[in-house]
Formats: structure tokens, C-alpha cells, sequence
């Protein structure tokens, strides 16, 4: 069968030449697929993740219970944490706009309380909460109070940890809105919460 040049040359502009074939395999090749991608963003994330957990030398006010927790794995002293802790309970419910910030600040509560009784230090927080006390009812934060007792977050007793000076009686008396049960000493002075409030 003849084939003339006429045709030859015409089917010819459709075929790309081989240098221009092998350029484009080459593109393909290298182009990075999709999973690789999200692979490689997972692992800047890691990392990402890696540094901030790396960085956390104090509680913040924007994830106080997961920093308060990762200072305490990381083998911070459980006096000078939970004082920062207390802080930020204070600032967050001081310059909480209404309620807004209270479920934050009631989490907070709630995990130094727990964790105040697994270090045996229950007259640390009973000093602290019963100055917290005082001064929401003193400062127009007596909703916050409210919450509290909603929740029973009361003082810590002899029946929570042996190391209380506190009975359950006076445990159950301090969710009134009647004076707070004297002080207690601790074997760690802390500042009171009027202190650590003019200190904002």
C-alpha cells in the first residue's frame, strides 16, 4: 500500500514529537498527588502542634484546663500551677461580659478542685475559694456564685481528702450566701483573691 507524502505530513502535525512527550512525563511524574499533599499538611500540623505544646510554660486564657493539665504532666509544682490556675479563674470571671465566659471559668473550677484533692493540697483551695467567695458576692458576680452552688462546687472536707481541715458540715454551710468559715492555714502562703484582683 502507497502512502504519499501529502498524507504523511498531514497526520504528522497531530503526533508530538518525542522530546516533547518525554517533558511531559516528566511533569506528570513529578507532580504531587493528592495524598501526598494532605499527607505533607498533616505533618506541618504535627509540627505546628509540636512547638505550641513545647512553648507552654503558663496558663493561658484561651485553653486554661488543657494548659493547666499539660503543666501538671509535665511535672510542674502543683502549688505554683495551681495559683496560676486561680488567676485565671478570677480574670476570666472579672472580665466575663454577663455570663459569657462562666462555662469557661466553672471548668476551670471544677479541675483545680479535682485535682487540689489527688495532690493532698485541699486548704490551698479552700483559702482561695473562700476569698473567691467573698469577693463575687462583693463585686456584682453574684450570678457567678449562683452557678457554683448549681453545681455544688463547695469547699473541700475531710470526707473529699484527709488533709482538709474542713468538716462536711462547713463544706455544705459554704454554698449560702451566709460568711465564709474562717481561714485555714496552708503550708504555702497564696495570695488572696482581693490581692490577685488588684493586681488586674
Amino acid at each position: 500500500m502507497c502512502i504519499c507524502a501529502e498524507t504523511l505530513q498531514r497526520h504528522s502535525r497531530y503526533m508530538p514529537p518525542r522530546e516533547e512527550s518525554a517533558i511531559y512525563r516528566k511533569q506528570i511524574e513529578s507532580k504531587p498527588t493528592t495524598k501526598n499533599t494532605h499527607e505533607a499538611d498533616l505533618k506541618d500540623a504535627e509540627s505546628i502542634a509540636d512547638i505550641i505544646k513545647s512553648e507552654i510554660t503558663q496558663i493561658g486564657t484561651l485553653t486554661p484546663v488543657e494548659d493547666f493539665k499539660k503543666l501538671l504532666n509535665s511535672g510542674k509544682n502543683f502549688v505554683q500551677v495551681s495559683e496560676q490556675m486561680q488567676k485565671q479563674i478570677i480574670k476570666i470571671v472579672t472580665q466575663s461580659i454577663g455570663n459569657q465566659f462562666y462555662k469557661k471559668a466553672m471548668e476551670c473550677l471544677k479541675i483545680l478542685r479535682k485535682e487540689s484533692i489527688v495532690n493532698n493540697k485541699p486548704n490551698e483551695f479552700n483559702n482561695f475559694f473562700m476569698d473567691f467567695k467573698m469577693k463575687l458576692l462583693g463585686k456584682s458576680r453574684s450570678d457567678f456564685w449562683e452557678e457554683i452552688v448549681k453545681e455544688k462546687q463547695s469547699l473541700i472536707s475531710k470526707v473529699d481528702c484527709e488533709g482538709s481541715s474542713m468538716t462536711l458540715e462547713e463544706a455544705e454551710k459554704f454554698l449560702c450566701k451566709e460568711q465564709a468559715p474562717a481561714k485555714t492555714d496552708a503550708s504555702n502562703d497564696q495570695d488572696s483573691a482581693e490581692d490577685l484582683l488588684d493586681e488586674m
